[in-house]
């Protein structure tokens, strides 16, 4: 059975529509979180379905009217049976319902693109601290998706007249079908419908449907045989009410009716019309010519079904009639709506399109009247459309676009605006490879929130915040430019406001906070490895240890989330281990998250085990110098068997093979390892990457392959093995002395063969 919450507890007729998008054993405990935070930002009504027996055109008509359906991502989600997947999103695809996907499992990320590649998730727990937090995320989605009180008030108040449909449920279809065909009439666009929506059963509606009757310019009666059958509520109750009110009536004929009956059950009922009249009839309560900004009220109002029947493609024929009058806003509302999510080209060029427009309609609204909200609109285009721009990868004309609204946000001193641009112009330098620039903008937009926070000395989460993301940003594109003090100065600031934020939101910083410290870790290994400094050894693994400390009181609140990530910062700290020859607590810090990533990679199939064969290869180097070959063999081993047939990991599985083959070697298991030397090179020849095939660990594979071969008496293989290693070797700088060698082997394994 459907069932229906709303934020205050008031009737959901008049509101716009979400659809809960879960399987009925789901609800219990996804639903309360996931409703408060819809409602903290609209309001409106959600729908859910509880399982008991439901039927399945109740559960169409549900999500069919609704604007907005949420998806928790969970492993139910890629079950077998899933109910979610098998009923409920072919109605929202079909029914070209905006998806909000919000990605309660992390784990769950890459299988959701893998089935759903053109869908834009929410990650609640994302540790990519340069991107907006989730709940601003959120915020900004449902913006998109749905309309704000106040936006939502407007919208209403577009109607030219507004009409009281009266109909029986189990004449739906036939009600729907009349609204449509006025609504196909331009003259009659402007007239809304208020009608007792048929997914409430068992509420009292009786003091909203008197109140609708009230502020109605029209009683309309809809006549069918269903409608005659005595004692049913619009006889009892709706038409005398609006008998008594002496509210206009016209009843229509949605079906050929017995008229003498209808006058019996409707006290001095008016002529009837039939139904291929009924635009002619309603034509005076239109309007003829509405203006751009009424367009779009109306465009948001049949998109989002308020005091009207859902219709999409109408609110796109609104929504670009008022575009072409010069309305901004619904340029925008084009490009932000979802289309076809099977094709992404198209959606692509579609949204770049309309925010050309959009811009260019902020851009004369400015040069019409400057004023800060004329000036607030423009470069919050602008800022849209470089954005987009360097998304397709149009990277010189997003750039440009950039810089356009800075110097008007300059011009304006408009601060707050200015350092969001900074740092959205910034995080595109730096995908483009330009990291020095975008360090420029990353410390104009740090200096600018500084000065925002010295002046505001309470010390707002959103300013705190804000500084702590510009110096992520910073940090990465420093470290990009192997600027390691840098990155580490940066990540200081940063971890010093994250430690603050998770003290207060623990659910919402503590990831990032760990993230921040084991990025300063990984500079400051790589400034002890530069330097040789034991201080900056000391502080790498005091930052990798902060992030293990940041992360331990969270393991026991949601294990699929922390456990990870506590996995992640144990593998720092233990390759830093390895690295500077601490063996023994090497072994000891990555025991921990070989046995974290394992769990997980049964619990998760092709999850993690690119993750734990990672681990394993470093668990095994630390064996391996510590002489315990036959554990370090071992670890090898189930990496490689980890590793089998996930793609995108050929170059680690050609490595973790052939540095099984060398221990192999070692032991004096030629053919083991000839054998081991092989399937590396086969593996490498395989790759997508062909960088792998010009690398030093491909040469050192058949260098190794060689000398294997030649303890073989296998000259003639060798010999093809060492020439291959040689060739690469030429192709890389700096390894004349090893090609020399080669050749002088090469030379005495010809000299082999030809004795042969």
């Amino acid at each position: 059975m459907l069932h229906h919450i709303t934020r205050d507890g008031s009737s959901p007729n008049g509101k716009q529509r979400v659809f809960f998008c879960a399987a009925p054993g789901q609800v219990k405990e996804l639903f309360p979180k996931i409703s408060a935070e819809i409602f903290e930002f609209c309001h409106c009504v959600i729908w859910y379905d509880d399982g008991e027996n439901t039927p399945r055109q109740d559960l169409q008509n549900a999500i069919e009217i609704s604007s907005l359906a949420v998806l928790p991502v969970t492993a139910e989600l890629f079950a077998p049976d899933s109910v979610v997947k098998r009923v409920m999103l072919p109605l929202v695809f079909s029914h070209r319902v905006t998806l909000l996907p919000i990605l309660e499992d992390p784990n769950l990320l890459e299988p959701f693109n893998a089935q759903f590649k053109n869908i834009q998730l929410l990650d609640r727990h994302s540790v990519d601290a340069t991107a907006l937090p989730y709940r601003e995320k959120l915020e900004r989605f449902l913006d998109a998706a749905l309309l704000r009180d106040e936006l939502a008030s407007q919208v209403k108040h577009a109607f030219s007249a507004r009409i009281f449909l009266s109909y029986r449920k189990i004449d739906r279809q036939m009600a729907r079908d009349l609204m449509r065909s006025v609504q196909r009439e331009p003259k009659c666009r402007s007239i809304a419908f208020w009608y007792d929506e048929f997914l409430t059963p068992g509420e009292d509606f009786d003091k909203n449907i008197r109140s609708a009757i009230d502020d109605s310019d029209l009683f309309l009666l809809s006549l069918t045989e269903n409608m005659l059958r005595a004692g049913n509520y619009v006889i009892r109750e709706e038409y005398p009410y609006a008998y008594d009110t002496c509210k206009p009536i016209l009843p229509v004929e949605l079906e050929p009716v017995d008229l003498a009956q209808a006058a019996r059950c409707f006290r001095d009922l008016p002529e009837t019309v039939k139904q291929a009249q009924i635009t002619n009839r309603l034509a005076a309560l239109g309007v003829e010519h509405t203006t751009p900004q009424q367009d779009y009220f109306l465009g948001q109002a049949y998109l989002h079904g308020l005091q009207q029947e859902r219709n999409v493609a109408l609110s796109f024929e609104l929504f670009e009639k008022s575009a072409d009058g010069g309305y901004a806003p619904a340029a925008l509302r084009l490009a932000n709506l979802q289309i076809d999510i099977d094709q992404p080209e198209e959606n692509a060029k579609r949204r770049l399109f309309w925010l050309w427009r959009y811009a260019s309609l902020c851009q004369d609204d400015f040069r019409r009247e400057t004023t800060l909200q004329s000036i607030r609109s423009f470069a919050d285009a602008m800022d849209r459309l470089a954005t987009e721009l360097c998304r397709q990868r149009q990277y010189e004309e997003g750039f440009a676009r950039f810089e356009d609204g800075i110097k008007l946000l300059e011009m304006a001193k408009m601060g707050p605006e200015l350092a969001e641009m900074c740092n959205n112009y910034g995080n595109c330098l730096t995908e483009a490879g330009r990291h020095r620039e975008a360090i420029g903008q990353f410390y104009t937009a740090l200096t600018i929130h500084r000065q925002l926070d010295q002046a505001d000395p309470s010390g707002t989460p959103a300013h705190r915040a804000a500084i702590a993301r510009i110096c992520y940003n910073g940090a990465l594109a420093a470290s990009r430019l192997n600027q390691w003090e840098l990155a580490v100065d940066l990540g200081k600031t940063a971890a010093s406001n994250y430690r603050v934020l998770a003290g207060e939101s623990p659910e919402d910083y503590t990831l990032l906070l760990a993230q921040t410290y084991d990025n300063m870790g990984i500079a400051a290994q790589n400034l002890w490895e530069k330097t040789g400094s034991r201080q900056h050894w000391e502080l790498a693994s005091s930052l990798h240890s902060q992030a293990l400390q940041a992360l331990e009181p969270m393991l026991d609140r949601r294990e699929e989330v922390y456990w990870p990530a506590y996995g992640i910062s144990c593998t720092a700290l233990g390759t830093l281990w390895l690295r500077g020859g601490e063996l023994e607590k090497a072994l000891q810090t990555l025991d921990v998250p070989v046995r974290i990533f394992r769990q997980f990679e049964q619990r998760y199939p092709g999850q993690y085990g690119a993750r734990a064969a990672g681990v394993l290869v470093n668990r095994a180097s630390a064996l391996f110098r510590l002489e315990r070959m036959e554990e370090a063999l071992a670890d090898y081993r189930e990496a490689r068997e980890m590793l089998r047939g996930v793609p995108g990991q050929e170059v680690l599985l050609a490595q973790i093979l052939w540095n099984g083959a060398n221990i192999q070697a070692m032991q004096q298991d030629l053919t083991g390892a000839c054998e081991a030397y092989r399937q590396a090179l086969e593996v490498y020849d395989g790759a997508a990457d062909e960088s792998a095939r010009c690398s030093v660990n491909y040469a050192l594979c058949c260098h190794n392959y060689a000398n294997t071969l030649y303890r073989s008496g296998e000259f003639r293989q060798a010999l093809a093995q060492a020439e291959r290693a040689i060739k690469v070797y030429e192709q890389l700088q700096g390894f004349e002395p090893r090609i020399l060698q080669l050749q002088q082997f090469a030379d005495h394994l010809r000299r082999q063969v030809g004795e042969e």
